[in-house]
């Protein structure tokens, strides 16, 4: 027979009402938050998204994630994934899975 204690019964009925509770960031964080990114706003930033600007900046993130890195191909609905070892392939996905292209 499974035994509970009342503490843990107790938990789950603490979150039954609102929780309106303020959270404050810690001290610590705060200062590494303003160092990271830009200066400028976030409304800025958004603004510059569809702009060359800020599409080099989404080119150059995309380059420092690790591989395989994925470029749109030049026919619609088709993507070319990079390898580390730089082999490329022409492909899709489906169901989450990459799945190159059959050529033949």
């Amino acid at each position: 027979m499974l035994r509970i204690s009342p503490v843990d019964i107790g938990v789950p009925f603490c979150y039954l009402g609102k929780m309106n509770q303020s959270a404050k960031i810690s001290d610590v964080l705060l200062p590494d938050a303003h160092l990271t990114g830009d200066s400028k706003p976030l409304s800025r930033s958004l603004l510059s998204v569809d702009s060359p600007e800020g599409r080099q900046r989404v080119a150059e993130h995309l380059k420092s994630c690790p591989y395989p890195h994925y470029e749109q191909a030049e026919s619609p609905g088709l993507l070319l994934r990079i390898d580390a070892d730089g082999c490329r392939t022409i492909g899709r996905f489906v169901n989450r899975n990459f799945r190159p292209l059959n050529r033949g």
